[in-house]
């Protein structure tokens, strides 16, 4: 049994910007801290196939992974494949320019192994969170990073653009349970009680 989870967006700007805010792994972890500790290169020359990088996460557990770049053609996608204590992930990242000018983010990745099967689709729903939350935050600074056409250097040294979403907490994962975002908005009694 194996996990998959798909995930894409529009982005306003170019994948030269999108792989602008990929290319320094050691940067991913401000993404989301909650759930990746730190990741670096540890083998081979960066972004050729065959090199090796670790990624320390802790969510959904605790583990470090060394994870084989498979095949890359930058800046449009790469393929990462690894495994660690019975869990094996393989993770597609592709970046398409439309002739609107914007780019399709996509991410398929895939996850099996004994831990998985023992979560099954519990584990869905905190990944699939997880990979928005992700693309959101390099979206934003993919776009900021275009529009500014500033260094990534300053985009990830300086404070978050307005509107780029905060990391995510382990209390915001628990309130929302594995139905995903809940409507929290407060009733309008003029409304007949619908959410305003």
């Amino acid at each position: 049994m194996s996990l998959k989870i798909e995930f894409a967006s529009i982005a306003n700007c170019s994948p030269d910007h999108i792989w602008r805010v990929f290319e320094d792994v050691s940067l991913w972890p401000r993404w989301d801290p909650e759930a990746l500790r730190s990741v670096s290169w540890v083998e081979g020359t960066p972004w050729i196939a065959g090199s090796k990088l670790e990624l320390a996460l802790t969510k959904p557990m605790d583990v470090t992974i060394t994870a084989e770049l498979i095949e890359a053609s930058i800046p449009i996608a790469f393929h990462l494949k690894g495994a660690k204590s019975g869990v094996t992930a393989d993770m597609w990242f592709i970046f398409t320019p439309r002739s609107d000018g914007k780019t399709e983010m996509r991410t398929m990745q895939e996850f099996g192994g004994a831990a998985v099967m023992f979560f099954g689709d519990k584990a869905r729903g905190p990944l699939e969170r997880g990979v928005a939350h992700m693309f959101g935050r390099i979206q934003t600074e993919a776009e900021y990073a275009a529009q500014a056409e500033v260094p990534l250097e300053y985009v990830a040294n300086e404070p978050a653009p307005q509107g780029t979403p905060e990391p995510l907490t382990p209390e915001l994962d628990d309130a929302r349970g594995d139905e995903g975002p809940q409507d929290v908005r407060e009733p309008n009694p003029q409304d007949g009680g619908e959410p305003v």
